[in-house]
């Protein structure tokens, strides 16, 4: 064990219950109107589908909505926009079979509808950004999808954004007229687009991150527990919650071009994976907000 993994292991829990106080400041500092949110379930909601950068991302974006609505899912179906085949240090053939064996448990577990994964190599996407869009474009045209749900564009993943880049491209040539719903992952949601919410049971959706055993080492999926179960404080809730943007088709297709041609990684450097790089999230995370209001201030 290198002296950084012993270090690492020695602050642990110090950079952990430091993050706890963090963001229990940060959603309390939070500007979110809670009656401008809506509660968000998804019976109501009808066929939708979830378009996803990597296997875990919805767990960790809607896990609680999901499981939350468990008998309502056969509504629901799954596209992987990519292989995941980068996340493990061994093949890459190999990995790419334990993620998507992991896909399917999920899957399993939350009653799916389908789940499609699509042949784009994690961590080589631009490659591929013709062929997903041709494949994501024939799953939206031929299923009448009332609501897509994606990750946030305002992440400092490059390939959660490649993913908008290529819905983008889709529904700019389409006739889909359903909602957009986008989800957080490696950072958060700008304050001022949030109009969503969904109550949740942290301990149910925490069992879900258990099926993601080969991410174990590599993600520390508790930081992200911590935000579901102090997220209600900036809307004077006391359960744990997941916060959504919902949007028209017009509205996401003009969100995208607002920032089309911003570096979100200058105002974003950081992602969230365990308390370690979280620490370094929430301290540009004030910053970060007043950024992202004076970009959407005419949105």
């Amino acid at each position: 064990m290198s002296f950084k993994d012993i270090l690492a292991k020695i602050l642990y829990y110090p950079i952990k219950y430091k993050n706890i106080l963090d963001i229990k400041r940060l959603y309390k500092s939070y500007e979110i109107n809670n009656k401008k949110l809506d509660l968000i379930d998804m019976k109501p909601l009808g066929k939708t589908l979830v378009i996803i950068p990597h296997v875990d991302d919805e767990t960790i974006g809607l896990g609680g909505l999901l499981v939350k609505n468990k008998q309502d899912n056969e509504k629901v179906d799954f596209i992987y926009m990519t292989d995941s085949g980068g996340s493990l240090k061994k093949g890459s053939e190999n990995t790419k079979l334990i993620r998507k064996n992991e896909a399917f448990n999920l899957a399993k577990e939350l009653k799916i509808n389908k789940i499609e994964t699509l042949d784009v190599e994690n961590n080589n996407v631009e490659k591929f950004t013709d062929y997903a869009i041709e494949k994501l474009s024939n799953k939206i045209s031929k299923v009448n999808y009332k609501n897509l749900f994606i990750v946030s564009p305002f992440d400092a993943h490059p390939e959660h954004r490649w993913v908008n880049k290529v819905l983008y491209k889709v529904l700019k040539k389409s006739n889909f007229k359903g909602d957009i719903y986008l989800y957080e992952v490696s950072n958060l949601l700008p304050n001022s687009l949030i109009n969503s919410y969904c109550k949740i049971d942290l301990n149910e959706k925490n069992k879900l991150y258990n099926i993601f055993e080969s991410q174990k080492k590599a993600m520390d999926f508790n930081v992200f527990s911590k935000l579901n179960k102090y997220k209600g404080l900036s809307i004077n809730e006391n359960e744990p919650i997941e916060f959504y943007t919902k949007l028209s088709t017009k509205e996401y297709i003009k969100l995208l071009e607002i920032f089309k041609n911003i570096n979100i990684e200058d105002i974003i450097p950081y992602r969230i994976g365990n308390h370690r790089s979280f620490y370094k999230v929430v301290n540009n995370e004030y910053k970060a907000q007043k950024s992202f209001d004076k970009l959407l201030n005419n949105f």
